[in-house]
């Protein structure tokens, strides 16, 4: 089967770890697995991940805080919230200012999931497409702006 993309799933409990890891490769996912906020920037760092699903409450940097440095660094990354404290506060937070893509609380219903990452990768997959068109409608601008100024101007 084809590998559908690349996930980083960051929570501190290894029990759901493994149980999301499970979940997710069984519908062809590549899934990295970190257990804090530091060992997930090391992945993202040597990996080109697609989505990171991360929890919200982790000892040492917080789940809102390492969103919020991918945003910052990766911005085309796919951010996926999951807690087991979800409050409203917090929601509004991550998707007002990290713009997390989805947010899901624990326990997490399989179908929501994979459904969201299938969303996801389209929200990923659409992010870079546009860029590359910029970048190639920019090297053809400069490229007229080269041969022909007066035209450029136009």
């Amino acid at each position: 089967m084809e590998n559908k993309g690349t996930i980083l799933v960051v929570d501190d409990d290894e029990l759901v770890l493994k149980s999301l890891t499970r979940e997710i490769k069984e519908d062809s996912y590549q899934v990295l697995t970190a257990i804090n906020a530091t060992n997930a920037l090391q992945i993202l760092k040597e990996n080109q991940v697609d989505v990171v699903i991360s929890d919200h409450k982790m000892p040492g940097v917080q789940g809102m805080s390492l969103l919020r440095i991918i945003k910052d660094h990766y911005p085309d990354v796919v951010r996926i919230m999951l807690t087991g404290h979800a409050d409203l506060e917090a929601a509004i937070t991550a998707i007002n200012e990290i713009e997390v893509f989805r947010f899901y609380t624990k326990p997490w219903n399989r179908q929501d999931i994979l459904s969201g990452l299938v969303q996801a990768m389209r929200k990923r997959r659409f992010k870079v497409e546009t860029k590359n068109l910029f970048r190639a409608m920019s090297l053809q601008l400069s490229k007229i702006k080269s041969t022909n100024p007066e035209l450029a101007e136009d």
